[in-house]
């Protein structure tokens, strides 16, 4: 049986086939399933926005036409390189199964693997549909345009990562769409600042609100009912000092590694 993360693999590749058809210089990198959906992350030699989406999208359907199953194909790492020379990104991975198939004995060892369906070929594990047909074409959408690093160091390159959203049925993808638009209006940012409760300043930092007087009292009142709901059951208060003496941090075990950081006062014993 066909599993949502195969659908939403396979839809993957679709995707960078679409881009290529469109952007046929971009450098594809790696394409996952992932909660809700899918993405790929592409080097680009333009810039490329949610305003692109809808195109790449109609492409994907229409080449899904011609699209019926993956087709699996084992190759050495020399001939993965020249399938895949001019594209650094395909290259360092194919350097790295290389590199730790040396320390594996063979049996244990990763094949490299090619995917193709249609006239699109990646490199790829694996993990996707038996039949093309299996994967409901109204039940996708590709969903927004995000920055990310290569392999998640902000020392590598940037690239563009592509979202897109898929489910087994148009259904659930629209109750999903729905579900998040709802989610949005009840979001405490978008909230707090049309009622005014907090607001933030770059000098106190990202996501330290500073409470207006309006906020205080919500705040309060949140705070409230939170002891009200302790106390029935069986929760106390305690308050503790703010300030202890250097040997409680000692029995812990942070002044040894928090010593230069923590704020401390000197005074006669």
């Amino acid at each position: 049986m066909t599993t949502i993360e195969e659908k939403r693999h396979s839809l993957a590749h679709l995707l960078a086939a679409a881009v290529l058809k469109h952007y046929p210089d971009a450098k594809l990198t790696l394409g996952p399933a992932i909660e809700n959906g899918f993405y790929y992350d592409i080097a680009f030699t333009e810039a490329v926005g949610d305003k692109d989406l809808k195109q790449i999208e109609k492409t994907m359907k229409k080449l899904s036409n011609t699209w019926t199953t993956f087709d699996g194909k084992e190759i050495s790492a020399d001939e993965a390189r020249k399938i895949f020379e001019g594209n650094p990104y395909k290259l360092e991975l194919i350097d790295e199964i290389e590199e730790r198939n040396r320390r594996l004995p063979a049996d244990r060892q990763e094949p490299i693997t090619l995917y193709t369906s249609g006239d699109f070929t990646d490199l790829c594990r694996g993990g996707h549909v038996e039949h093309f047909k299996d994967i409901a074409m109204d039940a996708f959408t590709l969903d927004r345009v995000a920055g990310a690093y290569w392999r998640g160091d902000e020392h590598n390159d940037m690239l563009t990562r592509i979202y897109g959203l898929a489910f087994d049925t148009k259904a659930e993808l629209d109750e999903y769409l729905a579900q998040r638009e709802a989610a949005k209006e009840r979001d405490h940012r978008k909230i707090g600042k049309e009622l005014g409760l907090f607001t933030f300043s770059e000098k106190v930092g990202p996501g330290l609100p500073l409470f207006t007087p309006k906020g205080t009292k919500v705040r309060n009142l949140v705070v409230e009912k939170i002891r009200s709901i302790q106390e029935r059951f069986g929760y106390e208060d305690v308050c503790i000092p703010h300030i202890t003496k250097a040997d409680l941090y000692q029995t812990s075990g942070h002044w040894d590694k928090y010593k230069d950081d923590l704020f401390y006062v000197k005074g006669k014993s």
